[in-house]
């Protein structure tokens, strides 16, 4: 791409200036996960998914420069946290409208999705819809939490928080994290705070 700044002055004198940007591939691997797919699938094709939360979940432990993406429209349990502590990791949505993390396991203060530290960070959780299968106002203690975060330069976009602890979490003293364009509809849905924020710019 080619950048053009041009600037006026109060007496009608330009001055232009031109950049070259080139944006280079994100470098990430693809791993796709369907309720039609196959834990034996590979999942490196759409038309090949994987099946489960937890099959993704194993799919990205440790490891670096790939994203997971749950077809849109479409509602995935788990009872377990996503442990990533690898670098330019994506978690999100593809095809029509957002996926559905729904947390079914015990009421502990689970981080549904942990971005951590240890070499981690850079990472994005985007276009999901985030809830639990504790929907009555009486559950309280131990709700899970969508977000944990605790790397450098991690990004949380365009999602939706159900029935929820703490939307995101950063009590672990991240630094450099982006969080945009998300939304807790529900009056009663977020039992505490949308964000815990604690670390550094």
């Amino acid at each position: 791409y080619t950048v053009t700044l041009t600037l006026t002055n109060e007496a009608g004198k330009t001055s232009t200036a031109r950049s070259t940007v080139t944006v280079q591939s994100a470098g990430r691997q693809s791993i796709y996960v369907s309720n039609e797919g196959s834990d034996s699938n590979s999942g490196t094709s759409s038309s090949a998914p994987i099946k489960s939360f937890s099959k993704a979940a194993s799919k990205v432990a440790g490891k670096s420069n790939i994203e997971i993406l749950f077809k849109g429209g479409e509602t995935f349990t788990t009872s377990a946290a996503m442990l990533i502590y690898g670098q330019n990791v994506v978690v999100g949505s593809y095809g029509s409208g957002r996926a559905t993390i729904k947390y079914t396991g015990p009421k502990n203060y689970t981080s549904v999705i942990w971005l951590g530290a240890n070499a981690g960070g850079q990472d994005t959780v985007r276009d999901l819809i985030m809830d639990s299968s504790y929907t009555s106002v009486s559950d309280a203690q131990g709700m899970p939490q969508a977000v944990g975060i605790s790397g450098v330069g991690d990004t949380v976009i365009n999602c939706e928080f159900l029935n929820l602890d703490y939307a995101v979490n950063l009590s672990a003293g991240p630094s450099g994290v982006l969080i945009e364009g998300n939304t807790a509809p529900l009056r009663t849905g977020l039992r505490e705070y949308f964000v815990w924020s604690q670390g550094n710019d």
